[in-house]
């Protein structure tokens, strides 16, 4: 009688300590999904993060345009540095750090058209938009066979040059690929998310 006891607690230790190492390796499979999870998590935002901080560099001259220009682009969500001459804005020009450059055409230092012309050279396709009170049809062609997208006269709405900056973003952008995780679909170029094939709202 007391050996079939004991022959019934010990199978029920062995049950026991199965049980618990069966639970601690589920736990520990959960929780290694868990940590893919987020991780995953972590990354759909960073692709949101570049698609939502873009950099945007203003080269000008005149305190109050630079600071009317960088107030209102931080406001809409872009990322904004500002240099004052023309040799400064090259500098942070060629770290490569900017989405959009905004230029004054007559800057001290190195006018807008020969930093476009030397930003050229290490970057072909960042858009480059000229801010300037030269107006002429012979200027705007010059300004833009030398390497600039776009050109608004001063003075402009900041609702047009905001226009022209999204629709210049827009072009250069490369198409994302679909980020998946498990049921959702990411679309950042879009900004859509997709839940079981349907749009999220």
């Amino acid at each position: 009688m007391e050996q079939a006891q004991e022959k019934e607690r010990s199978q029920r230790r062995k049950g026991s300590q199965l049980t618990l190492y069966l639970g601690a390796n589920n736990l520990q499979a959960g929780l290694q999904e868990v940590i893919v999870f987020f991780e995953r998590i972590s990354w759909i935002f960073q692709k949101i993060g570049k698609i939502y901080s873009m950099r945007i560099l203003v080269v000008e001259d005149e305190q109050g345009i630079s600071n009317f220009l960088k107030q209102g682009l931080e406001e809409e969500a872009f990322a904004v540095d500002v240099a004052d001459n023309g040799k400064v804005g090259l500098e942070l020009a060629l770290s490569g750090n900017y989405d959009l450059l905004l230029l004054d055409w007559m800057v001290p230092g190195m006018s807008g058209i020969e930093l476009t012309r030397l930003f050229r050279k290490e970057y072909p396709a960042t858009p480059i938009i000229f801010l300037t009170a030269k107006d002429t049809v012979d200027e705007t062609i010059f300004g833009l066979q030398n390497g600039a997208n776009d050109y608004i006269k001063k003075p402009f709405h900041f609702e047009e040059l905001l226009v022209r900056i999204r629709v210049q973003m827009r072009n250069s952008v490369q198409t994302e690929e679909k980020l998946t995780l498990g049921h959702i679909v990411l679309e950042p170029e879009k900004h859509l998310v997709l839940l079981e094939g349907k749009k999220c709202r």
